[in-house]
């Protein structure tokens, strides 16, 4: 509550971590320890907080003057995350309520406001349009198109994202479905021996946030065709004074996929082995990520060609799960030899679990979007419209609608 009453929007990981707790406290964790995501967490959220700024109020001098602290709450509650989603409306069509309305992405929007800053009196919507343009700071690897004349063309605003913060150096894991797969990747990667790091170009120590981006993975789009462009890549406009990357940004799809592999199996299977294989795969998922781009624009891999770096990172990754296995429980490590003996590579059987995953997503968009056409031409309107919602990219939806119409 102090932050959002005197912070002029620096970042303050203590003030992360108490929003990450606060949603933990409605979120409590399932028997086996997996988390159910509410849709009206935010809105309870903002209830409790409201609340106790009035305690503060009556009980503590400090907040005798709470006019940032409410106006902040309000901005951020009802009028800027609902603006959010109304400016991503094609974009981010595809996430449910409750998605985006996350501690760390909350906190990041409450940030934003208040680096915007007052007056508080007279905040209205030009403040929610310039903390949206704050917010918006990621727009990832993207083929710029080279116009007629010789100019480069400027990207889209609203191809501009916040990715939703999943880790965040100082305040740990943001509380979620994802966060103890998260919590433990990161483990993993700082106990990997620095022979194995150095080799993917990755330092935890410049990890200052781990996000996923928001927007549905289009398989059709030519962003999609770069190697590896489908696990991650390094944020290349958050760049440290040192010249490093600092935010390590990751498909959701991908990460749904790596989390799902669990529910996959039986009681056959114990679970905690299936959760220690998905987070090694993260882990490996974040090496190869690093290691396409290396740590900054200087770095070695920055100029290498394909041909040299894609070799490279699939070398120090076999190294890197074979390391992980040797650092199982003998029967565990057992089952997983036999597995690679029979798929050919270490950690197989998630590997594999994820790419059928992600080629299925593939089949049912081209589906989706060809159906919504052929449906159209025969007169069907409702169907073809019904079809192109199914689709989570914005482009292919958007040329499915058109065509539909």
């Amino acid at each position: 509550m102090g932050y959002l009453n005197f912070s002029s929007g620096a970042a303050d990981a203590a003030a992360w971590r108490a929003a990450s707790e606060l949603f933990a406290g409605f979120e409590p964790p399932e028997a086996d320890g997996t988390v159910v995501e509410r849709a009206d967490t935010a809105s309870r959220v903002a209830t409790v907080l409201r609340q106790e700024l009035d305690r503060l109020t009556q009980n503590d001098s400090a907040f005798r003057d709470n006019r940032q602290a409410a106006t902040v709450i309000e901005l951020v509650f009802e009028q800027l995350l609902p603006a959010y989603r109304q400016f991503h409306g094609d974009l981010l069509e595809h996430q449910p309520p409750g998605a985006l309305e996350r501690p760390f992405f909350i906190m990041a929007a409450a940030q934003a406001v208040l680096a915007t800053g007052g007056p508080w009196e007279n905040a209205g919507p030009q403040l929610i349009d310039q903390a949206i343009t704050r917010l918006n700071d990621y727009l990832g690897w993207r083929p710029v198109a080279v116009l007629e004349n010789g100019q480069l063309s400027e990207p889209y605003p609203h191809e501009r994202v916040r990715p939703l913060p999943l880790f965040v150096a100082g305040a740990g894991t943001a509380h979620g479905r994802f966060a103890r797969l998260v919590d433990r990747a990161i483990n993993i990667l700082q106990e990997a021996p620095a022979d194995l790091l150095r080799q993917a170009d990755f330092e935890p120590g410049l990890l200052n946030e781990l996000a996923i981006d928001p927007r549905a993975f289009d398989f059709l789009h030519p962003a999609a065709s770069r190697p590896n462009y489908l696990f991650g890549l390094w944020d290349p406009s958050l760049i440290d004074d040192d010249g490093c990357y600092r935010r390590l940004v990751i498909q959701q799809s991908t990460l749904e996929g790596i989390l799902s592999w669990p529910e996959m199996h039986g009681a056959e299977i114990p679970s905690a082995e299936l959760r220690e294989e998905s987070a090694a795969v993260l882990a490996g998922v974040m090496l190869m990520a690093s290691g396409l781009s290396g740590r900054g624009p200087g770095a070695p891999q920055a100029g290498m060609p394909l041909a040299e770096l894609l070799p490279r990172i699939a070398t120090y990754r076999d190294s890197f799960y074979r390391w992980l296995m040797t650092r199982l429980p003998a029967a565990h490590r057992a089952r997983l030899e036999t597995e690679a003996a029979t798929l050919r590579q270490p950690f197989g059987g998630v590997r594999r679990h994820i790419n059928v995953l992600l080629a299925s997503r593939r089949a049912r968009q081209v589906e989706s979007v060809t159906l919504a056409s052929v449906l159209a031409r025969l007169g069907r309107s409702e169907a073809a419209e019904r079809l192109a919602g199914l689709v989570p990219a914005a482009s292919a939806r958007t040329l499915a609608r058109i065509t539909s119409r």
